[in-house]
């Protein structure tokens, strides 16, 4: 089973693509309640206007990059909207059918991405060059000490093949596993080799629906729950 991964807080200053850190690598729950000291429970300094801005991120780089052409990781926000709408329209058919169980239009796919609730949704993205080429969903059952999250990922084409899923999956996972749901599921079509891989290795079961959808259950990480740490507000 993966282990949780490190993360850090960093401060940007004035310059949204320089970031310096601000704690050393911790749990998650750490580095929640580290970003809430510091922006007094999310009261200042977490909007990238502000000239000091706060965020969470993994310690360790994404694998499988060259130097200097590694993605940004990070929390996406309302902000990103056009980012992450402009990703899901890269996709072609196949990766589309995969990622929304058939068929679907740029219409479609505009809907989707107006319709999501910020409010009860972590979303991990990957972005080099000014595009988003990977994201990572955490979809709630509600704003506050939700129970369910259900879980969903997409990597662009020509970065596949390089441990960017499992990367951007784990964090999710720890996201959902320190928010304190008692289930993370993952629903998507039996062909898709790569995502039901992906569930096995984070400890989950998979199954068949009587729909022929392939349905995934990830165990949270119990030791992100117990450990005790001050609760920030985790959403945009």
């Amino acid at each position: 089973m993966a282990t949780p991964n490190l993360y850090v807080v960093r401060r940007r200053d004035n310059f949204y693509r320089f970031w310096h850190d601000v704690t050393g690598p911790a749990a998650l729950p750490e580095a929640m309640a580290a970003l809430d000291e510091l922006t007094d429970g999310k009261a200042h300094s977490t909007s990238p206007c502000d000239f000091a801005y706060f965020d969470i991120f993994a310690a360790f780089p994404a694998p499988g990059f060259e130097v200097g052409k590694v993605p940004l990781i990070r929390r996406l926000h309302r902000h990103d909207t056009s980012l992450l709408e402009e990703h899901f329209l890269c996709l072609d058919q196949n990766a589309r059918r995969l990622r929304f169980f058939g068929g679907i239009g740029d219409t479609q796919i505009r809907a989707y991405v107006a319709s999501l609730r910020w409010d009860r949704a972590i979303l991990i993205g990957a972005i080099l060059e000014d595009q988003l080429i990977g994201v990572s969903e955490a979809h709630f059952d509600g704003p506050s000490s939700p129970a369910f999250a259900e879980l969903a990922i997409t990597v662009a084409d020509n970065a596949r093949g390089r441990g960017l899923a499992r990367h951007l999956f784990g964090q999710t996972v720890d996201y959902a596993s320190a928010m304190g749901v008692e289930r993370i599921h993952l629903d998507t079509l039996d062909a898709n080799r790569p995502v039901r891989h992906l569930i096995e290795g984070f400890g989950g079961a998979c199954r068949i629906s009587g729909y022929g959808e392939l349905v995934g259950e990830i165990p949270p990480r119990r030791a992100l729950r117990e450990r005790p740490f001050v609760r920030a507000a985790a959403f945009a």
